[in-house]
């Protein structure tokens, strides 16, 4: 029917039954360009990391679960041992395998994404002012990389690629417009970023100057 899979993958066991599971219907039925997409991947053995970029299956990440949060890291460690809590959420792994990353929330589980945070947590991998929250600096990767993951490589795991994603000629006219310059503006600054406007189809939906005028 076309349709991809969307499995909830926590642990690299999952991740090795699912992949399984993908390989064997891609030997049996072929490729269909099919774009699945795995989430949560908190740990993923390299051998499936490699392998989910054979079979084009998208990583989805939640950077905003990447650093270590007090009790919620000591029951991790409980369960897997402080040495593999430290390759939780391998995003600069999956990039460097050509898998497409995607990153998620899992709202209303966890709190609602924040663009401005996830980029900084996705190159950081540490709460802003706690240092001691970084969690495998080996796996960070470039806000450039972060800003594909909300962006072009979403459209391309809804296969609209070609309508979304990007400001381009001809595509649909959707962005946010934010005060702070996250490609290029200090990294610190970046979480406290404030929404300027919110522009759908062309149109201006959300102007924060205009709400400021309507209540002086």
């Amino acid at each position: 029917h076309g349709m991809g899979v969307h499995a909830h993958t926590i642990g690299d066991g999952a991740v090795r039954f699912m992949m399984d599971a993908v390989a064997e219907a891609e030997t049996a039925a072929g490729s269909f360009d099919q774009r699945n997409i795995f989430v949560h991947l908190q740990l993923v053995d390299p051998a499936d990391i490699k392998r989910m970029g054979e079979y084009n299956v998208i990583a989805g990440t939640a950077p905003l679960w990447v650093p270590k949060i007090p009790g919620v890291s000591d029951q991790e460690a409980i369960y897997v041992g402080d040495e593999r809590t430290e390759l939780f959420y391998p995003v600069k792994s999956f990039i460097d395998a050509d898998v497409v990353t995607v990153s998620h929330t899992d709202y209303p589980v966890s709190s609602a994404m924040s663009i401005p945070e996830t980029i900084y947590l996705g190159v950081t991998r540490a709460s802003q002012g706690d240092p001691s929250s970084i969690r495998g600096p080996q796996e960070a990767v470039t806000r450039m990389d972060v800003l594909r993951s909300l962006t072009t490589n979403v459209a391309y795991m809804w296969r609209m690629e070609d309508r979304l994603g990007s400001l381009e000629v001809g595509k649909i006219a959707n962005a946010t417009v934010y005060d702070k310059d996250f490609l290029n503006g200090d990294l610190e600054e970046i979480p406290q970023a404030q929404l300027v406007s919110t522009i759908v189809d062309g149109n201006v939906v959300y102007s924060k100057q205009f709400l400021q005028e309507m209540s002086n």
